[in-house]
């Protein structure tokens, strides 16, 4: 708490600054995560290009194979398993694109939490929307507060108006 009871102020001045050491936390954590997804990104994308990789080369071998076995040149276990080898390359190339979807959407959610964790680390700094004077204090350092407690009351020292009643005479 910055400032006392009968303290003037002027506007953008700090008043209090609360305790953001969890949210500061939250941001490094949430930043970590970041790191973390783009890490992945990386290697999802280098294993979706070796799937792709496979499933070319599996796709070429099943084209020769079902060729050769039309030609009664290559036995039905080779067919079979160039049937198999192409399956498997293509699921290995659909696990790789959905492991990359995984990547990008854990790297979106890191950047939601960490762009959240400053915007509340942004409220940990109270200061003074207008010039003012300080009326009353109704926190001390170490109390506890929930959005929605009242910290301070402060008065517009600019629009203050005076009623006095006059007798007529």
């Amino acid at each position: 708490v910055l400032v006392q009871p009968g303290d003037r102020v002027r506007t953008g001045q700090v008043l209090l600054r609360l305790d953001d050491r969890d949210v500061t936390a939250a941001a490094r954590e949430a930043g970590a995560r970041g790191t973390v997804a783009e890490r992945s990104i990386d290697a999802a994308r280098i294993e979706q290009d070796a799937a792709d990789a496979a499933l070319t080369l599996a796709q070429a071998t099943h084209r020769r194979i079902a060729a050769l076995h039309e030609r009664k040149t290559a036995t039905p276990q080779e067919l079979d398993q160039a049937v198999a080898n192409l399956k498997a390359a293509e699921a290995r190339a659909a696990r790789s694109r959905a492991a990359l979807s995984e990547a990008q959407a854990n790297l979106t959610a890191s950047k939601a939490a960490t762009d959240a964790a400053e915007v509340t680390s942004s409220h940990a700094t109270i200061v003074a929307p207008f010039d003012g004077l300080i009326t009353e204090k109704l926190v001390d350092p170490g109390n506890l507060v929930t959005p929605g407690t009242a910290l301070l009351r402060m008065e517009d020292t600019r629009r203050f108006e005076l009623e006095v009643r006059v007798d007529e005479s």
